[in-house]
């Protein structure tokens, strides 16, 4: 199979919390950036997580 492109993303608390609730994040919740995220499961590899 060939391989496949990896984009660079920007992922942060924020909007995997948007994401994941359709609400805005709490004031709390540090935007900080998810190191290791991903946009398709088919992109993870092996000690990604």
């Amino acid at each position: 199979m060939a391989e496949r492109p990896y984009p660079s993303t920007s992922i942060t608390q924020h909007t995997l919390w948007t994401a994941l609730t359709g609400d805005t994040p709490p004031l709390t919740l540090p935007p900080l950036r998810i190191a290791h995220a991903a946009l398709d499961s088919r992109d993870i590899r092996p000690g990604d997580m």
